[in-house]
């Protein structure tokens, strides 16, 4: 489940920018309670075998770098 919830958040995070907004004015260690209380529980080790799930399924080069944009936007807030 908690793979799942980090699969979700990659999806959401792309596409809602309320949500990006809110976890910018996050200190890093609210930022993964705050995902919590939002639905999207997981660990650092499930968020990185997420965007390897999501990697692969990526199905053109523009889908890769939406990816890894999302990704690299979540690791420069968090980690």
């Amino acid at each position: 489940m908690a793979l799942q919830n980090a699969i979700n958040f990659i999806k959401d995070a792309g596409q809602d920018p309320v949500l990006r907004n809110g976890l910018v004015k996050l200190a890093q260690a609210e930022i993964l309670p705050e995902l919590e209380k939002l639905g999207y529980g997981f660990t650092i080790p499930e968020f990185e075998e997420a965007i390897n799930v999501q990697h692969v399924q990526c199905q053109t080069e523009e889908d890769a770098n939406f990816l890894f944009q999302v990704v690299n936007w979540f690791k420069l807030l968090y980690i």
